[in-house]
């Protein structure tokens, strides 16, 4: 009998372990997920973006050089007085140092007033031999008076290059080219101002010592479309994922040579037009 129970106890021990083999070799093959601590980066934006701005342009300056009236050269230098324009642009994102972007600018109109001093032909009362007659003279004292503004249209391609990133401040660089509609608008007053002895000849007339009614000599208006080129220096504040405030500097200017004739016969080459220019705008990252 105590041989039976020995046995019995035996077997069951045997299969009590077997149980536990098993239980542990089926746990094994269960498979447990977690939460990865590494996050799979999702694209934030299609590359493309807008752009909008408000610039100011600063130290405006024509170049040019001129003959106004018969046989009489003068150079001037014409700066404009600073003036208001914007930007719109659309642009996209290469990777995270380049962008290209296709702007169009509009610059209100900006007004110069300037004069010059001039040498006019005209009469003089003259005694020669005891006979007393008006003689010409080309050194009778003029004033001409300068009255101008401009308005330009720029259609540029930019292309800039972000630098690293610091802190919410991304500075960049950039340059483009492009074409420039320049409307001028100008208006030239001409006073001639003769001593007692004198009288003004052509293109104004009036009597001895007496100041000339000003003559106006050239109203016209011009449009010019030339090469342009500019430079930009900037840096853009992110104000959230997709939206970035940018205040950047730009030098802009046209190409030299261009030549504008009136039908007065008088003609001005510009040697060249250059805007330096403040732009602060949002640039918005589309989905």
């Amino acid at each position: 009998m105590k041989l039976s129970i020995l046995k019995f106890t035996v077997a069951a021990a045997a299969l009590l372990n077997a149980s536990t083999v098993f239980a542990t070799d089926y746990n094994s093959g269960v498979v447990t997920k977690t939460p990865s601590a590494v996050q799979t980066p999702v694209e934030f934006g299609s590359g493309w973006y807008l752009r909008g701005d408000i610039s100011f342009n600063l130290e405006a300056r024509q170049e040019t050089s001129s003959q106004f009236i018969n046989s009489l050269g003068a150079t001037t230098e014409a700066e404009y007085e600073d003036v208001i324009g914007y930007r719109v642009g659309f642009g996209y994102i290469l990777n995270p140092s380049i962008r290209l972007e296709v702007a169009a600018e509009q610059t209100f109109d900006s007004e110069f007033d300037g004069s010059i001093g001039v040498n006019l032909t005209g009469l003089e009362l003259q005694t020669v031999g005891g006979v007393t007659g008006q003689v010409p003279v080309n050194n009778i004292f003029g004033v001409e008076v300068i009255e101008a503004d401009y308005d330009a249209t720029n259609i540029m391609f930019n292309g800039y290059y972000d630098l690293p990133k610091i802190g919410h401040f991304t500075p960049y660089v950039g340059a483009g080219v492009g074409l420039s509609r320049i409307e001028f608008n100008e208006r030239r007053t001409l006073t001639c101002i003769p001593d007692s002895t004198q009288t003004c000849g052509p293109p104004a007339a009036g009597a001895q010592g007496a100041r000339v009614d000003d003559v106006v000599i050239l109203d016209t208006e011009e449009v010019t479309y030339q090469f342009a080129y500019q430079l930009s220096v900037g840096t853009a504040y992110e104000l959230s994922e997709n939206l970035d405030l940018d205040v950047g500097y730009s030098y802009f200017s046209t190409n030299d040579g261009a030549e504008i004739s009136y039908s007065d016969g008088t003609a001005i080459e510009t040697d060249a037009f250059s805007v330096h220019k403040i732009n602060v705008g949002l640039r918005y990252e589309l989905f």
